[in-house]
């Protein structure tokens, strides 16, 4: 499957036309305690070369002053929150669009030169759009290790849907509309994450146009996560949606590295048991082809994503590091507990 989706996963070029650029589409930016992030994501979108658009922020009862920044440019409409959480944000800001056509992205992003006229570009003819998110990401490891992860997830996501095998999307680029969002709004409700994949699966379901936006000029470049406490809490955040959806694609994508690396464990820990040292040789030998085999792809993948090469440094521990990872997010995904994230429990 890696290797297949490296397939759909070349830069397009997206022509824009007038008759693109004339759809009127709202722009909503939920957000909570971003004050450090939100004006430069803000000025990003302000500097697109695109007009007949909405700017609006859902602010979801922040603690700080994200609230007074946003405030302060012109242009853009603050709302607060009618209820709780990024979801109700979401809704919240569907409610007040004036367009037909929505085009979300989170309050710690910079987005691309032609990231509003690319997805209405696209959104002419589909449904819902997904685009290239990328990290702005520290040189430890705890950021390195994101950037591959992002490298195979980016990737994996491009495949899934050119392939319509399975269905992956990331809120902070994404685009679809309004009608799409009001069918689908039931879906995963119960779920603290996963405003994005229960949406796009929605439309998968219901046979809806989908399109991956793989292109730079489109695309948005997040914040990493910078310790690996945080890193933590994000991705349990993510894993707790896993139950809700129902993809057979996502479970083979997500289950395939769970098996492997728990397959790889158990066979060291068994052949150092059995005190069976030709067994630990093969094992290992075989964990080094799989993590060759992977830094191959993922060079190839960096390709499109044009990340620093000095992300690759230290790869060996971060493929070590990702296959504990895995394992502990696998069983987690397994029996969700309690989340934490700006300041804020769920369960």
């Amino acid at each position: 499957m890696l290797w297949r989706s490296l397939s759909y996963f070349n830069l397009q070029e997206v022509e824009i036309t007038n008759d693109h650029i004339n759809i009127g589409i709202s722009i909503i930016i939920p957000v909570r305690n971003e004050a450090k992030t939100i004006e430069a994501c803000i000025l990003s979108i302000q500097k697109n070369n695109a007009s007949n658009y909405q700017l609006i922020v859902v602010n979801d009862h922040s603690t700080d002053n994200t609230a007074q920044i946003v405030g302060a440019i012109a242009n853009c409409t603050l709302i607060t929150n009618e209820g709780q959480g990024k979801k109700a944000a979401i809704a919240t800001g569907v409610k007040h669009a004036e367009y037909p056509y929505i085009l979300a992205t989170d309050g710690d992003t910079v987005v691309g030169p032609q990231w509003i006229n690319i997805h209405r570009t696209l959104l002419r003819q589909n449904d819902l759009v997904t685009g290239l998110v990328k990290y702005d990401a520290p040189m430890t490891y705890v950021g390195r290790f994101q950037v591959l992860d992002n490298l195979a997830t980016m990737c994996l996501t491009a495949a899934g849907i050119g392939a319509k095998h399975h269905y992956l999307a990331n809120g902070a680029n994404m685009s679809y509309t309004k009608q799409l969002y009001h069918d689908g709004q039931s879906h995963g409700h119960d779920y603290a994450s996963g405003d994005d994949v229960f949406l796009i699966h929605h439309a998968a379901k219901g046979d809806k146009n989908i399109a991956f936006l793989n292109s730079l000029e489109g695309s948005i470049t997040t914040q990493a996560e910078q310790s690996w406490k945080s890193l933590w809490q994000q991705r349990k955040r993510w894993a707790s949606k896993t139950q809700g959806v129902d993809d057979r694609g996502i479970y083979l994508v997500g289950g395939l590295p769970f098996g492997i690396g728990l397959l790889a464990l158990l066979g060291i820990l068994g052949s150092i048991i059995l005190s069976n040292f030709g067994l630990i040789i093969v094992v290992l030998m075989a964990l080094l082809l799989k993590i060759s085999m992977d830094a191959y792809f993922l060079r190839q993948a960096n390709k499109t994503m044009m990340y620093d090469d000095r992300y690759f440094d230290g790869y060996l521990i971060s493929s070590l590091i990702y296959m504990a990872y895995i394992i502990v997010v696998g069983v987690y995904a397994m029996n969700p507990g309690r989340i934490e994230w700006k300041g804020r429990a769920s369960q």
